[in-house]
């Protein structure tokens, strides 16, 4: 297969280059840095009494059976066998270097269990993952499930996948910065985005497989069908809108002001699965753009500027007002609030327009972005004075943080 998760879209969309790192190496990466920074990691059970309880245990999660969440499942798409190998397989990928690859001999007799076989690379090139997929033999089936609901009271349940942060929601839960019914904005946020066979004849394989040479018509076709059949595995290997392209709803998000209802931007109308566009509609991704300062020094992505615990309001030329009322808002709610302008001799300079040209913004504009990097607000222009500026987004961080009238 081509390679995987590389350059194009991939580059522009992050700041970062991408790791695929396996579970084998990345466990014990992740016991050194908490050990490093004060946890005691000792592989035993404790009895704790807490105020919110994360429930990330898992596709077998005993917290999800415990508070029995209704699942929805599509059972019987296969199973998988994965066999962990050391072996030395560099002179056999020399000219075709990858992290996946997918070994079909369909001309030749094999046992039912190895008609398609996945090597996945763990560490180059003598660690890899073998991915068998029999039809029978195994008890772990892959299924499709998504729990109707993560959240039950104080306990919020996370899917498989190895958060780089914890929900923001969270943490201001617990830390007293919001309301508890913030809480129940994670399972709005999360859950939306949880949601060719051949013969086993060996001649009719063979039968196959030579007329995929063959200059006839029905080898023009056999050929057609495998391009298009190798082309759709796009959508399994390079989904960058799947990975980057969630949009949050719900009372986390304040798109009251809006004129327009959100739809997919350029490429995204088109397939939603593979083009990732950047937005910066309330509930999209914060998008990645380099930024630098009236000096030039080392670039700056906007990602960077954003997260670690804070709600930081992004605004551009003449942006003293909201800077004024970023500073109210802080001292009246409690909760961390920075403010960067981004424009022409501001705090960042946005050198070659990408900003203002991806994110369509002008140079008056807003966003406020939530500590999980997710734009939460905009406002397309400037109010003429603090005290408008302020109650416009003390009203704002009240909505989002889900604050009632008589919490206020």
């Amino acid at each position: 297969m081509s390679s995987y998760s590389c350059g194009g879209d991939y580059e522009s969309a992050n700041p970062c280059e991408p790791a695929d790192v396996s579970q084998t190496l990345l466990g014990p990466i992740l016991i050194r840095y908490a050990t490093i920074h004060g946890f005691q990691v000792r592989f035993d059970t404790q009895l704790i009494r807490t105020k919110y309880l994360s429930g990330a245990d898992g596709a077998q999660s005993q917290v999800v059976k415990q508070l029995d969440l209704p699942l929805n499942r599509k059972p019987g798409q296969g199973v998988p066998l994965n066999i962990h190998v050391k072996v030395d397989l560099s002179h056999m990928v020399d000219a075709r270097q990858g992290n996946l690859h997918w070994v079909m001999q369909p001309d030749r007799e094999h046992p039912v269990f190895g008609w398609l076989g996945v090597v996945r690379m763990v560490k180059p090139w003598d660690e890899r993952i073998f991915i068998l997929l029999p039809n029978r033999g195994c008890n772990w089936f892959i299924n499709e499930t998504v729990a109707e609901k993560y959240c039950h009271g104080n306990i919020h349940c996370l899917g498989d996948a190895v958060h780089r942060h914890p929900p923001f929601n969270v943490a201001y839960g617990h830390r007293g910065l919001a309301p508890g019914s913030l809480l129940d904005t994670y399972s709005v946020d999360r859950q939306p985005d949880a949601l060719g066979t051949l013969p086993t004849n060996v001649e009719a394989r063979r039968e196959m497989f030579q007329e995929l040479k063959s200059p006839t018509p029905d080898g023009i076709e056999r050929r057609k069908r495998l391009r298009d059949a190798i082309t759709q595995t796009s959508h399994e290997l390079h989904g960058l809108a799947v990975e980057m392209g969630q949009r949050y709803q719900g009372r986390g998000i304040y798109d009251a002001g809006e004129p327009e209802a959100y739809s997919p931007p350029g490429r995204a109308a088109e397939n939603d699965v593979l083009y990732y566009e950047p937005s910066i509609y309330p509930g999209c991704r914060l998008p990645h753009v380099w930024l630098n300062t009236t000096v030039p020094s080392t670039p700056v992505s906007t990602i960077d500027l954003v997260g670690q615990g804070q709600f930081v309001l992004l605004t551009g030329i003449g942006g003293d007002f909201r800077r004024n009322a970023a500073e109210h808002a802080q001292a009246q709610l409690g909760v961390p609030l920075k403010v960067y302008s981004i424009g022409f001799r501001q705090q960042w300079e946005d050198f070659y327009f990408d900003w203002q040209r991806i994110c369509g913004v002008d140079d008056s504009s807003a966003v406020l972005v939530r500590p999980d990097r997710f734009l939460a607000w905009r406002a397309k222009r400037v109010v003429d004075n603090v005290d408008s500026c302020s109650e416009k987004l003390i009203a704002v961080m009240k909505s989002i943080l889900g604050f009632s009238e008589s919490e206020e």
